[in-house]
């Protein structure tokens, strides 16, 4: 068992997804490191649409403003 078996596709696509959060937000959540959020995103195959990226740049840009 790995380290971070305990972290499910489910659970992944509905903060990626679902929630539409970031990265660092989901990171955060999990307490996972860069590296491992990236990897499990990836090991789900686990992309974001072209419409949730430009959703979650604005919401990041107004939350900077």
């Amino acid at each position: 068992m790995g380290k971070y078996d305990w972290i499910t596709k489910e659970q992944l696509e509905d903060l990626y997804i679902k929630q539409n959060l970031s990265k660092p937000e989901i990171r955060d959540i999990l307490g996972i490191s860069p590296t491992h959020c990236g990897r499990l995103l990836e090991k789900f195959g686990i992309k974001k649409s072209e419409e949730q990226l430009k959703k979650l740049q604005s919401r990041i840009a107004h939350s900077i403003n």
